[in-house]
């Protein structure tokens, strides 16, 4: 799989930033410390990590509150449509938000 630093929000760019094991995202997201580790630092920048073929693509962002007492944060997964819905049914919940990924994607970039 890759890795990318995910400006979409930020400045609407996107960095290839190489390839990633999926035991090395693991470790990423392993605790609120690793996360924020791997957070870049600018306002709105998320980590991006997609598989080689363009099945799924995850991103997420923590980061201090603004009185710098809690941890922040959130994550999405955009899949096609055959994983996205396997990925609901085996989710059972209702406080998942779904929408087509174009939409997502053209109202989150700046």
């Amino acid at each position: 799989m890759k890795r990318c630093d995910d400006w979409l929000e930020h400045d609407g760019l996107h960095f290839d930033r190489g390839a990633m094991t999926f035991e090395e995202l693991f470790f990423a997201i392993g605790s609120p410390r690793e996360l924020l580790t791997a957070t870049p630092d600018d306002d709105h920048a998320c980590v991006g990590v997609a598989d080689e073929r363009g099945r799924w693509y995850l991103r997420f962002r923590l980061e201090w509150d603004d009185d710098g007492q809690g941890l922040m944060g959130f994550f999405d997964v955009t899949l096609l449509p055959e994983l996205a819905d396997q990925f609901h049914r085996g989710l059972n919940t209702q406080s998942l938000i779904t929408e087509p990924s174009a939409a997502y994607f053209d109202r989150i970039r700046v």
